[in-house]
């Protein structure tokens, strides 16, 4: 089985109901470098359960923890680990 792999721009919204979570995921729509504003449209729901939706919860968390360690980004009003010692 082929695995579809899709770029997203943004998360369009999150709702919950009747055991499911639907994530509406965000394509940019207006490349106008005119308009100061970007533009998004939703391009895909994906549904998943409530179980899902957790562990999608911890592993990316678990991600933002090993960028956040990387250096690759920071929590705002995150001290430095010299600040610290």
């Amino acid at each position: 089985m082929a695995v579809k792999n899709t770029f997203y721009d943004s998360v369009g919204g999150i709702a919950s109901g009747e055991g499911l979570v639907h994530i509406e995921m965000t394509q940019r729509k207006d490349f106008n470098t005119e308009n100061k504003e970007a533009k998004f449209e939703v391009s895909e729901r994906v549904t998943v359960t409530i179980n899902t939706f957790l562990r999608m919860h911890q592993a990316m968390g678990r991600v933002v923890d090993q960028l956040e360690e990387k250096g690759v980004i920071k929590k705002r009003g995150a001290k430095k680990k010299e600040e610290i010692n």
